[in-house]
């Protein structure tokens, strides 16, 4: 048995469970092709989740964080700063 580090990404710009699609074609699952990671266990979880209908895209994990960084954090960390001048202006 192998351990591959997988996981399927499929957010909108939604949330919540009124948000879900049964889209699986949304679907993109980040196996990290890093390390000693086996290239054949790696190969099999990429053919389920292409199976389902996923887009699958391997990259290390250090791409992955800056992905996710870029398109899931950033804009959370923008809205938040946004959001602080007017909410300490004084009453």
């Amino acid at each position: 048995m192998h351990f591959v580090p997988a996981h399927p990404v499929a957010a909108t710009e939604n949330s919540g469970p009124d948000s879900a699609s049964p889209n699986c074609s949304s679907i993109a699952v980040h196996p990290y092709a890093a390390g000693d990671t086996d290239k054949a266990a790696t190969e099999r979880l990429a053919a389920f989740w292409r199976l389902l209908g996923a887009n699958v895209e391997s990259m290390p994990p250090d791409h992955h964080d800056l992905v996710l960084g870029i398109t899931s954090h950033l804009p959370h960390l923008i809205a938040y700063t946004m959001s602080a001048p007017p909410m300490s202006c004084p009453k």
